[in-house]
């Protein structure tokens, strides 16, 4: 393993065990058995390496987004629209990305860098969601006008539900149910609003 990666091993597991605050670049140096000023000729700083860390995780979540937005228009290109709905829901998409190998890196996350995580994810989602329907009304379906205003804040208390779940720190299966539930309860809002 190169000292680079050492580095970002031995900071993920600081930082989870006790926060980016408590986090120090001497502590990360002694456990990687190099000196502190060592550090600078791989990071410029603390947040490069925490940036490091959570990478790996904003990477999945790209590909999952376009996973699911190919996915999302196929559907529409060949008028299974109706779909799209239990496609997540069938993969459980948002529990395999949140609550197995990531867990510790999504609590990192949330934890550490909360709103910036749910800006990202409220603005990517917001844009997709705006593009696709704009797709279908070209298409000719007929859907609601709604306040964009009401649907992001749906959205911003859907990934809020995910989070509290996620500090809850409840066991798989436990965390699994409560986020089936969130799916179902949420897609009902959802499409009651967007109309399809």
């Amino acid at each position: 393993m190169t000292t680079k990666k050492m580095i970002v091993e031995v900071a993920k597991s600081e930082f989870i065990a006790h926060g980016y605050v408590n986090t120090t670049l001497r502590k990360i140096a002694s456990k990687c058995n190099i000196s502190a000023t060592a550090i600078y000729r791989h990071f410029r700083d603390k947040e490069e390496i925490f940036q490091s860390v959570i990478q790996p995780f904003i990477d999945k979540l790209k590909r999952v987004s376009e996973e699911i937005e190919k996915t999302d228009y196929d559907l529409l290109f060949n008028n299974n629209v109706e779909q799209v709905w239990e496609f997540e829901e069938d993969r459980n998409i948002h529990f395999e990305l949140l609550f197995t190998e990531n867990r510790p890196i999504v609590t990192l996350v949330i934890k550490e860098r909360r709103e910036w995580l749910k800006s990202v994810l409220l603005e990517s989602e917001y844009n997709s969601t705006m593009k696709y329907l704009n797709k279908m009304k070209e298409l000719g379906y007929k859907l609601n006008d709604f306040d964009e205003l009401s649907y992001k804040a749906i959205l911003d208390s859907y990934l809020e539900a995910y989070f509290h779940v996620l500090e809850m720190k409840l066991n798989k299966q436990d965390s699994f149910n409560i986020c089936k539930t969130i799916s179902e309860f949420y897609r009902v809002g959802f499409r009651k609003l967007l109309g399809f």
